[in-house]
């Protein structure tokens, strides 16, 4: 029973985040025709990982920003439409870090 409920909620969590990401536009923002590709971001000279923001750039959608993991639900803005700060991103986000830290944790405990 509880595994039902489990993919039932996971998938409003979803069907939620879908709508309230593309406030009633097309995933390229009203562009059109033009076809975007997600970039893939990379890791700076630093070693701090990059991913790419949900939309392009609002002016030119063939600029695709990519935001440090650190800079992710910051209360910053990094991200053109600001979902980078958005209470569902957010939510998904910090549950999955401490869901790897647990991880982590149990790894090195394992490890001795």
């Amino acid at each position: 029973m509880n595994i039902k409920i489990s993919i039932a909620a996971f998938s409003l969590i979803v069907f939620v985040s879908a709508k309230s990401f593309s406030h009633g536009r097309n995933a390229l923002n009203g562009a059109g025709d033009i076809a975007a590709i997600r970039p893939q971001c990379k890791s700076d000279r630093h070693g701090n990982k990059h991913v790419p923001c949900p939309s392009p750039d609002e002016l030119d959608v063939s600029v695709w920003p990519c935001v440090k993991m650190a800079d992710l639900c910051n209360m910053q803005r990094d991200c053109p439409n600001g979902e980078d700060e958005h209470y569902l991103y957010c939510f998904y986000h910090k549950f999955r870090a401490q869901e790897i830290n647990k991880l982590r944790q149990s790894v090195d405990q394992i490890k001795g």
